[in-house]
Parts: structure tokens; sequence; C-alpha cells
């Protein structure tokens, strides 16, 4: 490799899927929490991720299905978008599905 290699850090991203669909919709990252092994988490705390319409972006980025900004494109491809952080706002709000964070029919 040379000098001018660049490396990105692998970070986990949560896909969100819209009802009916195979492919995600997008796919971004959670603020996360670091536990200590003696730490005991609240299960409400973590019910909560599920429960919620707003979710706080961490820097980084957002991908986004294609097709849903260009119909022409195909499906399977998705689109990167740099952030440095912000809010993701679902309407309805999110509901697991299939073990998936689904938007319903009709969301937002």
């Amino acid at each position: 490799m040379d000098a001018s290699s660049t490396f990105y850090r692998i970070v986990r991203l949560i896909p969100v899927y819209f009802a009916g669909d195979v492919q995600p919709a997008f796919l971004f990252r959670l603020r996360e929490r670091a536990l200590t092994l003696t730490e005991r988490f609240d299960l409400r705390e973590v019910l909560g991720l599920f429960n919620q319409r707003r979710y706080t972006l961490e820097a980084g980025s957002i991908w986004i299905r294609e097709n849903l900004l260009a119909p022409g494109a195909p499906g399977d491809g998705f689109c990167g978008l740099q952030v440095r952080g912000g809010q993701l706002t679902v309407t309805p709000g999110v509901s697991v599905q299939n073990n998936r964070l689904t938007i319903p029919a009709g969301g937002q």
C-alpha cells in the first residue's frame, strides 16, 4: 500500500425496512452506550430504542437505497452520505416485524 491509502473504521449500521421490502430502505449508525463488565442494563432503556420515533445519529455515514432516490436505479445499491450527526425522525414509529426494524405501510 502506498502512503495515500485511506482506511475506514468498521462500524455497525442499523438497517430499517419499509413494510414488505426485502432490502433495507436505509442503514444508519446509532449513538452507542458502552457498558462495563459489572454494569447492568435497563431493559426498559433497550426496549425504548425500538419504541421511539426520533433517533440520534452519530457522526459518520447514512446509507440510503438508491432506488428510493432515483426510481430507475437498481434496488440492491446504496448511496452513502457523510453526516456530522443529527436526528432521524420516523412517522409513525418503527415496529419490529420478522426481527427487523420496519416502517409501517404509508410511513415516512
